[in-house]
């Protein structure tokens, strides 16, 4: 589908996910193009790809940038297919550029570190059994490759006659990245800005690297309000126009989240996963109480607890304790 004049939206399917979908951008035209993320790394979501460019006349081998908004499996997945068949260079941020080292890419040191991440903030030991399962799959990093380039935020990338400049939007992703093509007033908002559901922020062993992803991702929010937007091209859900009225939504939703999570707190000592599961979280299948998430789902409920909590605590309104190992937070009155 042409949602602007000569950006094309390709639809790219997710396996098992209540998103359906990601939204990849094809920017450019006369053999120079660009692909704005890449995708799940799957055969499917490939031939989708494939399948969709063919409608519209163009070759995968006329693919010469691809630009990775964050390093998320459903945004970066394919990027490393694409570059192999295309041979398009592979952009992104530097924050969220796989490191060849020992650590960033095993898979047994991954694990044991959000095992003990979860264990701290009070997951029981018989929900870290039964989670092993099902999240062996994500720890899979075939699909993490190198890119060709890094930018930092600020840069401009020359597509075709498309020029889309960086800006660094961390919060989602320490990386996260959007571009904005000032001549036609497009943001490509990645994850950032989704028009309808709200994007997981959280403190996790991914993202401590940031100190407090909450409040800068607040920053970043700021920063793309300031931008003159006609048209908010997202990965997920639809485009939208109403940037400056969403990002007022999206501060109200994480006020609500934080009178939530102190209600949850009440008087006592909990840890976050105790916080986690009597809260209210809204998903694409509804309003659930933390203890009815999936098992999948309760780490990233959990981040999101820990990211609210430590901007809490900077602001002074909640206090952590670390008891036997186990990290216990209370109000302060």
């Amino acid at each position: 589908m042409e949602v602007a004049t000569g950006v094309y939206q390709l639809k790219l399917p997710i396996p098992d996910n209540p998103l359906e979908y990601l939204n990849a951008y094809l920017v450019g035209g006369n053999g120079d193009y660009g692909l704005i993320d890449s995708g799940w790394p799957s055969q499917e979501a490939l031939n989708s790809l494939k399948r969709q460019l063919k409608e519209i006349s163009v070759d995968l081998r006329d693919i010469a940038t691809i630009v990775v908004t964050h390093g998320h499996l459903d945004h970066f997945g394919l990027a490393g297919e694409i570059r192999r068949l295309s041979g398009a260079q592979i952009i992104m941020h530097q924050m969220d550029a796989p490191q060849l080292g020992p650590h960033r890419l095993d898979q047994q040191w991954f694990s044991a570190q959000m095992r003990e991440w979860l264990t701290t903030n009070g997951m029981p030991e018989e929900k870290l059994a039964t989670l092993g399962r099902p999240f062996a799959a994500s720890l899979d990093f075939a699909w993490l490759v190198p890119p060709d380039k890094t930018v930092r935020g600020g840069e401009v990338i020359s597509i075709g006659p498309s020029r889309l400049e960086v800006i660094w939007t961390p919060g989602h992703s320490p990386g996260h990245i959007c571009l904005y093509d000032a001549k036609n007033k497009i943001l490509f908002s990645g994850d950032h800005t989704l028009p309808v559901i709200t994007p997981n922020v959280s403190l996790n062993p991914r993202t401590a690297v940031l100190g407090n992803p909450l409040g800068i991702y607040f920053d970043s929010l700021r920063k793309v309000k300031s931008l003159e937007t006609d048209l908010v091209l997202p990965a997920h859900e639809h485009v939208f126009s109403n940037l400056r009225q969403r990002v007022e939504e999206l501060f109200t939703h994480h006020e609500e989240r934080i009178s939530d999570l102190l209600n949850s707190l009440g008087d006592g000592e909990k840890t976050a996963y105790q916080i986690a599961i009597k809260m209210l979280w809204v998903g694409l299948t509804g309003i659930v109480l933390g203890e009815n998430l999936p098992e999948t789902e309760q780490p990233g409920a959990i981040g999101e607890t820990l990211a609210h909590l430590e901007l809490l605590m900077r602001e002074g309104r909640v206090q952590k304790l670390v008891r036997d190992g186990i990290a216990l937070f209370r109000a302060i009155a």
